[in-house]
Order: C-alpha cells, then sequence, then structure tokens
C-alpha cells in the first residue's frame, strides 16, 4: 500500500495530493490528523505533504507527526512536496535534511509547488516526481531474482515481462492480442504519457501491440490470460500468466 499522507489549513496541500493520486487510484490520501500512525511500521515508502507556513517553517502540525514516530523513519523512502507562497522554498530544504538526518531517503529533495499555480496544473506535471517515488518502491533490487510457481500459473519478474510474453506466442507484424484479467486488475500506463492510466480487468482487455512494450505498475497480484490472434489464419492461442504485487516493468 502507498498513502499520501498530508497536513493543511487552507486545503492547497490536499489538492495536490488528490492530483497524486490521481496517478494511482489504490493510494490512500489521509490527513495526518486523521491517520493512525502506527500502520507506518509496516511501510518502507511513503508520501508526505506540508505548506510551508510563517516565515517557510514546517508546519507544527507536521513537526509534531514526524517527531512522534521518529523511531521509524529510518530507512524510509519518502516523496516530499508542499506548497508556498512568497519566499523561494527553502523550507523544503529544512524539511528534506531534518527526513535525512533521521535516517530517511528522500526523493530529489522534494516537489515544491508555488501555491499559486496549482490549480492551473494537471498531474502530468507532477509525473516525474510521483514516477521516482514509485521506482524507488518498487525497484527491482526488490523482487525475486528467480521465477517462481504458482501451481501451473508462472511468475514472471524483472523486466523480462511483457517483452517476454510478446516473444514467447507473437511473431512481430502477425499477431496481436488481448489481456484478460482473470484476477485482480493491472494499470498500464503508456512509457512517454505518464499521465495515462488504463486500468484492465476481465471485462476490460487490453490490447498489446508487438512493437510497442508498456510500464506497468502491478499494485496487487493478479492472474490474467493472454489472448492472442494470428489473422491471416484466424488462429487464437492462449497464455496464462501472474505478476506479484509491486512489480514494475519498464521497457
Amino acid at each position: 500500500m502507498l498513502y499520501i499522507l498530508y497536513y493543511t489549513e487552507t486545503g492547497n496541500t490536499e489538492r495536490v495530493a488528490l492530483k497524486l493520486k490521481e496517478r494511482l487510484k489504490t493510494a490512500v490520501v489521509a490527513n495526518i490528523n486523521d491517520f493512525d500512525s502506527d500502520i507506518l511500521k509496516e511501510e518502507d515508502t511513503l508520501i508526505l505533504g506540508c505548506a510551508a507556513y510563517g516565515d517557510e517553517e514546517l508546519s507544527a502540525e507536521m513537526e509534531i507527526f514526524v517527531d512522534k514516530i521518529n523511531y521509524e523513519w529510518n530507512g524510509k523512502t519518502l516523496g516530499l512536496f508542499g506548497s508556498y507562497g512568497s519566499g523561494d522554498g527553502t523550507w523544503m530544504d529544512r524539511w528534506v535534511k531534518k527526513m535525512d538526518d533521521i535516517g530517511a531517503k528522500v526523493v530529489d529533495n522534494g516537489l515544491r509547488i508555488q501555491r499559486d499555480s496549482i490549480e492551473g496544473r494537471s498531474y502530468d506535471e507532477y509525473a516525474g516526481f510521483f514516477k521516482e517515488v514509485m521506482e524507488m518502491k518498487y525497484s527491482k533490487d526488490s523482487l525475486p531474482k528467480e521465477a517462481v510457481k504458482v501451481g501451473e500459473t508462472p511468475f514472471m519478474t524483472g523486466e523480462n515481462v511483457f517483452p517476454g510474453i510478446l516473444e514467447k506466442h507473437m511473431a512481430p507484424k502477425e499477431k496481436y492480442g488481448y489481456i484478460v484479467v482473470e484476477e485482480g486488475s493491472l494499470d498500464f500506463v503508456w512509457e512517454d504519457n505518464l499521465e495515462e492510466v488504463f486500468t484492465v480487468d476481465k471485462n476490460h482487455p487490453f490490447l498489446i501491440e508487438p512493437e510497442r512494450y508498456h510500464h506497468v505498475i502491478i499494485t496487487e497480484e493478479v492472474k490474467f490470460k493472454v489472448e492472442f490472434y494470428k489473422f491471416e489464419k484466424e488462429i487464437k492461442e492462449s497464455c496464462v500468466e501472474a505478476l506479484r504485487p509491486g512489480e514494475s516493468f519498464i521497457k
């Protein structure tokens, strides 16, 4: 699970949090005042948001939240974000240093948003920040090095998943295929268009093109069937694959 936690008084930081959630629908967005911090003991990655207050200071509420669970931050990956009005965003530098000092790994020195520009921004302007957080959360280093089986259904891991399916079952320019999810769902993201998400389930099959692979983030274990068609002979072939939650695949 990915948590996007924020503190806000004016609603600006909440709006940014909801824009970030547009990219990963299964993320949990919550105000820190309504959140049980004990949940974070089992999480290694999360996103925190807080605006600059006063003379470019972190809010007292966020300071208290961070200090309350000080012992839990060591080794966690954090994406920090927030908005500011006047000034140059140096409150974020202080926040990044604070989290670094207690052992957290902060992604790309935080995302700083000038307050007056929030409403005019679409998700794609935050895509680079989000992509870095997700790649650290679902890094290939955390994946199993070898494929394993569950019953007769293979788990395909690492970067070989979709190229592997295509190479195994599709001759370039001869076939196309639909992914039909049997259990769970997949989010497909165009590698060059991160804000466009396609959720695939048993009612919404997805067309695979032999010459185009996709960046995929798996948020839950899924079992899916791939049906392939060869035009000239009208032959239909099928295979079944499974993926583990948290796996991320980039061409």
